[in-house]
């Protein structure tokens, strides 16, 4: 649900959040994913609580089928994020940045979102302030509410080793992985306990069916 609901919420968001999607085709592209990924799952929990109470063979089979293919494609989108983990490197963002970046008073999705970002972590550029050198779109050395005139006499840190936003959002990143990283292993093991308890379930509900005691009546 919790998927499903954020990812509606990123294409229909009438804050701006839906622009940011909209230009960007691998968010765009991410968004449709969650939605459907969060809808498969809500059907496949509805198929097991629908199962496990009706206490039905055929579909608890299925649901236990989706499951195991459910924790497959986990595994496989964790070594796949890993061995893409490069592509979203400081060149990346470098070259965007240059080729996008407009200013500190255009309202274009992209430039509003850099602003947000530089205000929100007090940071500069992608790895400093040295990146609007080469903006296309922008002609000024660096944006002009990161270094306000008034307070350059004032700024507590030299305002030309104003740290860059990618080291800064990784450092704030890498603050809650070990938090995320306790969450997918509380997931995964709730997945593998499901998987456990309904394998038991099944193999119970098969010998019990009817079926099942005919053939071992008939059995010499």
């Amino acid at each position: 649900m919790i998927l499903l609901g954020g990812g509606i919420w990123a294409m229909v968001d009438r804050s701006g959040f839906k622009e940011i999607v909209a230009a960007h085709d691998l968010l765009h592209t991410a968004a449709y994913i969650i939605i459907t990924v969060g809808s498969v799952l809500f059907i496949v929990g509805f198929m097991g609580c629908f199962g496990a109470i009706r206490e039905n063979r055929p579909i608890l089979m299925i649901f236990f089928v989706l499951i195991l293919m459910i924790f497959l494609m986990e595994f496989i989108c964790g070594i796949l994020a890993f061995i893409f983990r490069k592509h979203l490197n400081e060149k990346y963002f470098l070259d965007e940045l240059k080729d996008l970046y407009q200013g500190d008073n255009h309202t274009e999705v992209f430039t509003t979102t850099w602003n947000s970002i530089m205000i929100t972590f007090s940071c500069c550029g992608v790895t400093g302030m040295d990146d609007f050198k080469e903006a296309v779109k922008f002609n000024a050395l660096f944006p002009g509410f990161v270094v306000p005139e008034v307070q350059i006499s004032d700024c507590p840190m030299p305002w030309d080793i104003l740290p860059g936003c990618y080291n800064k959002i990784v450092d704030y990143m890498k603050e809650y992985m070990y938090l995320t990283l306790s969450l997918v292993v509380v997931v995964m093991l709730i997945e593998v306990m499901t998987r456990e308890h309904l394998s038991n379930l099944v193999v119970g509900l098969t010998i019990s069916s009817p079926y099942h005691s005919m053939s071992l009546t008939k059995w010499p």
